[in-house]
């Protein structure tokens, strides 16, 4: 594979529309010095930096870190100080870092120092880097949330000043500061060795005398030597990995409550590091209480007998349902609607009246209305796209009134739920 002809640009969010280019920006790569070689992602090294940088522009080229062949990201960067950015200065400093995602390794250059006009106007942006290696410290040995490293912090301030003189009357980070570092570090250090997940898979198999709560994998196929085969993601080797335990498996059948209950399947994104969704399975009772089965990360969304299904609007999901189970009743968990701002003002509030509409008469004369408001509005090609999806599509049972009287919304009690697995489990 050769690389010599790849050079493939992005910008990252940045305006460099005043009369940057990008060869101005990498300047004479002569000039930039090693700064230093570490072992983490660069973007991991710069969110602790004293100083705030922005990235100009990124782009990939042949790995110069390791010796397989395979890409490496390279990204230019400049300081956002004001001092540097001054207009008098037209030597602001600078930086460059190749990372390679597979070593997981940096290589930091840095063009020009920094320019401080007294020590009073330097400003600390986010957490100081001496309170994030006790905060990463605190997740590798203890897994600790957002809210129990805030709660150490508290407790050992003494302890932590102490140790770290330079950490004197310290301030105190925000609790969405401490979250978004810990969901940042924790996918900054996923591992994505598909000898590893083997090795846990077959650690954590099913097994009689597990406990009630211990974790196990079902579904799991073997190659020849008796080893779990776990596929790659792609097109030809799909990835499908079922998790649940004793306890949670139970419910299935269980009896929990005296009335009946609703099962939920629902996915949720951005939680493993290579974008597969994890697909939650569950059950509701009448008190709108939520009980997970069995969780499935899967690379393809793809194709027990519930009277109801809740779900998104997902062609794959409705369309496994719907061959599994051909007599169920499919509800769906939300609508999502490709909007513009002046559309979203006059349409949202008249979809949530339809939500809530308690039969399905009521529903048909409010919509005959609403639809006649929305054709004198002129919006002719939304009303032909919702009733197509919304209306006579199969996605049609939103409203209300196809819940069980008493029991919770199905819109409700699953994105809930997927907001404490991402604010918890996030890699």
């Amino acid at each position: 594979m050769s690389f010599e002809n790849f050079d493939k640009v992005t910008n990252e969010g940045t305006d460099i529309s005043d009369n940057e280019s990008m060869a101005d920006d990498k300047g004479d790569e002569e000039d930039f010095k090693v700064l230093k070689i570490i072992e983490q992602s660069d973007k991991l090294y710069f969110k602790s930096f004293a100083k705030r940088t922005r990235v100009t522009h990124t782009y990939y080229a042949g790995c110069q870190l390791c010796l397989s062949e395979h890409f490496m990201v390279i990204r230019y960067r400049k300081c956002s100080s004001k001092q540097c950015n001054d207009e008098k200065n037209k030597f602001n400093a600078q930086y460059k870092s190749f990372f390679c995602e597979q070593s997981n390794v940096s290589k930091i250059y840095q063009k020009f120092n920094h320019l401080v006009l007294n020590e009073e106007e330097e400003t600390l942006h986010g957490i100081r880097p001496e309170l994030l290696k006790i905060i990463e410290n605190e997740i590798k040995l203890k897994d600790s949330s957002a809210s129990r490293i805030l709660s150490y912090l508290i407790k050992n301030r003494l302890l932590i000043e102490t140790n770290e003189p330079v950490l004197a009357n310290f301030k105190l980070p925000k609790i969405s500061q401490i979250r978004n570092h810990v969901a940042y570090f924790k996918q900054s250090i996923g591992n994505n060795n598909i000898e590893d997940v083997k090795k846990f898979i077959e650690a954590n198999l099913y097994k009689e005398d597990l406990s009630e709560d211990q974790m196990f994998f079902f579904g799991i196929n073997y190659d020849n030597n008796n080893k779990p085969i776990v596929g790659s993601g792609s097109e030809s080797n799909l990835l499908h990995l079922m998790m649940t335990s004793k306890k949670l498996f139970s419910l299935v059948d269980a009896n929990i409550s005296d009335f009946e209950s609703i099962f939920h399947i629902d996915s949720t994104f951005k939680i493993v590091k290579n974008r597969f969704p994890i697909v939650i399975f569950g059950r509701s009772d009448i008190n709108r209480n939520l009980h997970p089965i069995a969780y499935i990360v899967t690379s393809h969304e793809q194709t027990f007998k519930p009277d109801l299904i809740v779900q998104d609007a997902s062609d794959a999901m409705a369309s496994a349902a719907e061959t599994v189970f051909p007599s169920s009743k499919i509800l769906m968990c939300k609508n999502k609607y490709n909007l513009s701002k002046n559309q979203k003002n006059c349409v949202l509030s008249d979809i949530s009246e339809l939500d809530y509409t308690r039969t399905k008469m009521e529903f048909e004369t409010l919509w005959r209305k609403i639809r006649q408001k929305w054709r004198i509005s002129k919006l002719d090609d939304f009303i032909d796209k919702f009733d197509h999806q919304w209306i006579e599509g199969r996605f049609n049972n939103w409203q209300i009134y196809h819940t069980p009287p008493g029991y919770s919304s199905p819109k409700s009690l699953f994105e809930s739920f997927n907001k404490t697995v991402k604010r918890t489990f996030t890699l």
